[in-house]
């Protein structure tokens, strides 16, 4: 092979071979994930009540099986690459997953946001934050996603059994995505970690261990994926490889989230005698996040439920005293 091919030739082909791997690890993820927690979701999503935080789980869950079959077959459905409308083909399916991707690292962002806002006492101030964070970041990555579109060439394929969609991409504003990406991540933790070190309890819930450890831990996931694609994208020595991480990324985005919603949903389920904590009821919260009991003269940053949150809290007989010092987290909300 490597007499009859020219060497770019067969470095594209194993760049090629290589994306395809990517590909195949970030759709085993998604689906080794959603069957070990498709129980968890049915408990906890499916047979729970209804609100804003089931909606979300929904999307950034069922999103990635609308893209995934697209991407797949993209990169791997031989009969476009024999086709004589190959190079439509493979522009449409590729658009349509690609606004499909965006969509769902909005959703994830969002879950990223509201639990982010929630941890800070769920306030008006926090949601227009919120409000303001998707004004300026979604038309700014639909102008990147518009502009790396734009730029994309369809090519017939030099091995179309293997590749059955060949691209060439040109200079676009698509790296406007993961560095907004990026930012959005980073701001998030640091506000999460900033909040740990000014309201955690003494002995903190189970609750809220899960929260940060899965801040941490997700945050680092997606903070690296975020990074390599920043780079691959520009970094002309590498803009070869530039698909390469794409998948993964948005794939990593959307079990992430989908497990911040389901992991404090199940550890909200452990009884007070076990789990040591406060427990809050879905009908005495309905329609909260999370709740931060620290005192403040703002109206603009006071808890929109501080009311609800106290006779909750009398109920089970926390005192005045604990209700300053620690924060009181309702899995429900998201």
């Amino acid at each position: 092979m490597s007499s009859a091919l020219p060497p770019d030739v067969i470095k594209s082909l194993q760049n090629g071979v290589l994306n395809k791997y990517f590909v195949i690890a970030a759709e085993a993820i998604l689906f080794y994930d959603y069957f070990i927690m498709l129980p968890a979701e049915i408990e906890h999503i499916w047979l729970s009540k209804w609100g804003v935080g089931n909606v979300l789980y929904m999307l950034t869950r069922y999103l990635a099986f609308i893209e995934s079959p697209l991407m797949i077959l993209f990169s791997f459905n031989v009969g476009f690459g024999r086709s004589p409308n190959a190079e439509s083909l493979c522009r449409d399916v590729y658009k349509s997953g690609a606004w499909v991707n965006l969509l769902g690292i909005v959703v994830a962002c969002n879950i990223l946001y509201l639990r982010t806002a929630a941890i800070w006492g769920w306030t008006k101030r926090a949601l227009i934050c919120v409000a303001i964070a998707d004004s300026i970041i979604i038309p700014l990555a639909c102008y990147g996603m518009v502009s790396y579109l734009a730029s994309m060439k369809y090519t017939p394929s030099t091995a179309p059994t293997l590749f059955p969609c060949t691209v060439t991409v040109t200079k676009s504003k698509i790296y406007l995505d993961y560095i907004e990406t990026f930012l959005i991540e980073l701001t998030v933790f640091a506000l999460t970690i900033y909040r740990r070190f000014t309201a955690w309890p003494e002995t903190p819930s189970h609750l809220l261990r899960t929260l940060y450890s899965d801040a941490v831990l997700f945050f680092g996931c997606l903070c690296t994926t975020s990074i390599i694609n920043l780079i691959l994208f520009t970094t002309p020595s590498l803009f070869q490889f530039y698909q390469l991480v794409v998948q993964l990324q948005y794939i990593l985005h959307s079990v992430t989230t989908a497990r911040i919603i389901l992991h404090l949903r199940i550890a909200g389920s452990i009884p007070v005698s076990n789990d040591m904590s406060f427990h809050i009821s879905e009908g005495t919260t309905n329609g909260m996040a999370f709740a931060s009991q620290t005192a403040s003269n703002d109206p603009g940053n006071s808890p929109i439920y501080a009311r609800k949150m106290d006779i909750e809290l009398q109920s089970v007989g926390t005192t005045e005293g604990d209700k300053n010092n620690c924060l009181v987290v309702n899995p429900y909300m998201i």
